[in-house]
């Protein structure tokens, strides 16, 4: 047989060769395509989704800080702008870090100087963060609960529900106060972390329900870590087109079905929806906001005395470039109220992680003692720091002239 006539047998074997490196290289190049498109639309993600930058709005302020000089030089332009914002110029601050040094030291013009009758008509309710079976919050909330009755006020852990969303805690809270707020002649909201965010959808969707009178008699509203403008880091968890989100995003699906809409709920700011007009000063004319704000501690503007918060924060920054200074879980400029709610404001700075009681405070004392032994009674950590701000809080917030 001639060469020649070998030839055409050898075709077949060589055109399937052909073919499969044909169809090999199409797919790589979908692949590629695919490649270059994901990273587009994560590069697209990382860009705020807001209008133009408004000066008197410290998230984006924070924000744009970041974008100028890096995380460090913007967590501490945020804490100096902090102050600024304050009603009194930080008074309240320095009379916790005062209550803080001395766990004797009961000023006489605090309501933790109220009669018992006082105290008794005064409602203090309570929202704790995002409910989990196996979260830490709730049994510091709970003994926070505890102590206050012990003290003969008229505590109440608002229940909301297992991965509960800022909908549905609010209808819980809702249910709550229309129940207790007859029984009391004031009232102090407190929210931890996503309870926080809770209370202000309560606010925006719910407060109009009860009668003026009832409203008037909430005073103040107090946050620690609170969400107040929502949890970004939250929202990068269930909105962001990077890989790593992803991956975050699947393992919420694997823990519980309810737990990615949580998430989610967790990371809308009430004042960044079109048409938004939450004014709180128009629904309760006499409130006013205490917020401790949990700043980023390191050098690099991160925080890491805790290492969950710690890598959250790290991710979210890295993978969306144009967030603020965070403590893990919030943005540290969203846990004031903007001006637009009207309400005064008074501002504690704790420099930690999104937990708060791991931090310390302006002067560098540990905003809980009894936490940071990090022994068996750390539950008992909450305790310490409301009874360190009952100390402080000044009465006539709360029952002027009377």
């Amino acid at each position: 047989m001639s060469a020649h006539g070998a030839a055409p047998d050898s075709d077949p074997a060589a055109r399937l060769c052909s073919r499969r490196l044909c169809r090999g290289l199409r797919l790589l190049g979908r692949a590629a395509a695919c490649l270059v498109l994901w990273l587009a639309l994560a590069a697209c993600q990382c860009r705020p989704q807001v209008g133009p930058a408004n000066r008197n709005d410290l998230v984006a302020a924070a924000r744009e800080w970041r974008a100028e000089g890096g995380i460090p030089p913007a967590r501490d332009r945020l804490s100096e702008a902090l102050i600024r914002r304050d009603a009194d110029g930080g008074s309240l601050e320095k009379r916790v870090l005062r209550t803080n040094a001395d766990k004797d030291l009961r000023l006489p013009d605090s309501i933790s100087a109220l009669t018992r009758k006082q105290k008794a008509r005064t409602g203090i309710f309570l929202v704790l963060g995002y409910h989990t079976k196996s979260g830490r919050s709730e049994p510091v909330i709970q003994q926070v609960e505890a102590f206050l009755k012990a003290g003969g006020w008229h505590a109440v852990l608002v229940p909301v529900p297992m991965h509960g969303t800022t909908a549905e805690n609010s209808a819980a809270i809702q249910a709550v106060l229309a129940r207790e707020l007859p029984g009391v002649g004031r009232a102090i909201v407190v929210g931890f972390s996503k309870g926080a965010l809770d209370w202000m959808h309560w606010f925006a969707g719910y407060s109009d329900e009860l009668p003026a009178s009832q409203r008037k008699k909430i005073r103040l509203v107090v946050s620690f870590a609170g969400a107040l403008r929502g949890a970004s880091v939250a929202r990068w968890m269930a909105e962001g087109r990077d890989p790593v989100a992803a991956v975050l995003r699947m393992r919420l699906r694997m823990q519980a079905a309810r737990a990615l809409p949580a998430v989610r709920s967790a990371g809308q700011d009430p004042w960044g929806r079109p048409g938004s007009h939450l004014v709180l000063a128009g629904q309760v004319p006499r409130l006013q906001s205490v917020s401790f704000v949990a700043v980023p501690e390191g050098a690099d503007g991160q925080t890491h005395v805790d290492r969950r918060f710690s890598r959250l924060g790290r991710l979210a920054t890295a993978q969306w470039s144009w967030l603020g200074p965070v403590d893990g879980l919030v943005e540290s400029a969203g846990q004031v109220l903007p001006v637009e709610a009207h309400v005064p404001q008074h501002i504690v700075r704790v420099f930690g992680s999104h937990a708060l009681l791991d931090g310390r405070y302006v002067n560098g004392s540990a905003v809980s003692q009894v936490y940071q032994r990090c022994d068996a009674s750390y539950w008992r950590g909450g305790e310490e720091l409301l009874d360190d701000l009952l100390r402080a809080i000044p009465r006539k917030w709360v029952w002027a002239g009377e």
